[in-house]
């Protein structure tokens, strides 16, 4: 029941997601709300070049108050996964692949925090061809693009809640353009 499991934040005055204040504003967000929970932080990135670079700063903040920062790496998905479960003074933090099928049910993970909206980037041409044949912009991304990340994100809220007993928060921060919003949320 996640009306009642979890509460929903979308954050809609962070700094722009490709800035480097963004960074910084992610990371002190993810360590404060680390700080406060002991850990049990799931942080789902939508870049590599993001999440290595929050989880580096997070680390400096987090590692003297004792809390470890676990960083997702090619392969390690279960394992790290599994150690969350099990260490609740940790924060996780992943890309793609922790976005769907992976489970911490229990108190691993009281927090889900997810940095920007997963869309695809324009520009691939596997991407383009695609919105292409949905017809001109806004149809082509209204009909390919954001329905995909809007099954991601609800993956990625999926990660909070496992069982009934689950409950937490998810932090959405950067919701998208208010464009399409309202088709999101």
């Amino acid at each position: 029941d996640l009306p009642s499991q979890a509460l929903v934040i979308l954050v809609t005055d962070a700094p722009d997601p490709q800035s480097d204040a963004f960074l910084d504003w992610s990371a002190a967000r993810i360590s404060g709300l680390a700080h406060f929970l002991g850990g049990r932080l799931l942080g789902l990135f939508a870049s590599k070049h993001r999440l290595d670079e929050v989880a580096a700063r997070a680390m400096q903040q987090l590692e003297p108050l004792g809390i470890e920062v676990l960083k997702q790496a090619k392969g390690a998905a279960r394992v790290l996964a599994a150690q969350q479960e099990q260490d609740l003074g940790s924060v996780l933090l992943g890309t793609k692949s922790f976005w769907q099928g992976v489970d911490i049910p229990g108190p691993g993970v009281a927090t889900v925090f997810i940095d920007k909206l997963p869309l695809e980037p324009q520009g691939r041409p596997i991407v383009e061809a695609r919105e292409e044949r949905l017809g001109n912009e806004p149809l082509g991304f209204l009909g390919y693009r954001l329905p995909r990340a809007l099954l991601m994100l609800r993956q990625g809220v999926g990660r909070l809640i496992r069982s009934t007993r689950d409950r937490g928060v998810v932090v959405i921060a950067d919701p998208g353009a208010m464009a399409y919003r309202a088709r999101l949320y």
